[in-house]
């Protein structure tokens, strides 16, 4: 799983992200009243952050970009 491709395209975002502000723009193009989300919540289990966010771990580099060699 590729997090960043999850969160940001996943069609199961409902089931571990929570929108928690929004707010409207103007669209410039159509000129239309938009929502962005401004912030939201993202929920990952105990296990899976353990291991992405370990520094020894090979998961990490794939899911932080941050590669300790």
């Amino acid at each position: 799983m590729n997090l960043f491709c999850e969160l940001t395209c996943s069609p199961r975002q409902s089931h571990f992200l929570n929108v928690t502000a929004t707010e409207d723009y103007v669209d410039p193009s159509t000129n239309q009243t938009k929502t962005n989300v401004k912030e939201l919540q993202y929920y990952v289990g105990e296990s899976f952050a353990n291991v992405a966010w370990n520094p020894a771990s090979p998961v990490a580099c794939r899911v932080t970009g941050q590669c300790q060699r």
